[in-house]
């Protein structure tokens, strides 16, 4: 588990880091058409198109910057993983790598039994169902009848 974490972690951070460098390519490229439209000579006309272009490459840059953090997060997860730093804070076991920290008291991986006043209905036309799971189950297994005995 602890392994599969820390790959998630490192593609995470490249695919992070890949959308960093493309968001800074267009910010780069709508603010050199802002700054060509501002040097034209229609500067005047060409004023409104000029402010959208630099707010376009404004948020690049901000979602570049945005991508470059979220990338130095997953690649520092995946090194605290990497180096067991953090096996407790993830709610890892000390001994086995991939085994989970037994959980406090009064709470369970697994489901509790369904109380009796839950049952499945079945819709408009369907045939009734005829016993609950835990029959189905014991008549497959054997447990509790002449045969299986």
């Amino acid at each position: 588990m602890r392994k599969h974490l820390e790959n998630l972690h490192l593609r995470l951070g490249s695919d992070h880091i890949a959308k960093a460098k493309h968001h800074a390519a267009l910010a780069e490229h709508y603010g050199q058409i802002a700054e060509s439209f501002g040097k034209s000579e229609m500067a005047d006309t060409h004023k409104d198109a000029s402010e959208c272009l630099q707010k376009i490459a404004d948020a690049h840059k901000a979602m570049g910057e945005h991508h470059t953090t979220e990338a130095d997060y997953h690649v520092k997860c995946a090194k605290a993983l990497h180096d067991g730093t953090s096996r407790k804070a993830m709610g890892m076991n000390d001994g086995d790598d991939d085994e989970l920290a037994p959980l406090p008291a009064g709470f369970s991986r697994v489901t509790a039994d369904l109380p009796a006043n839950i049952r499945a209905v079945p819709r408009h036309g369907a045939r009734e169902i005829p016993m609950t799971p835990a029959d189905v189950v014991s008549k497959i297994i054997g447990v509790g009848t002449d045969e299986g005995d």
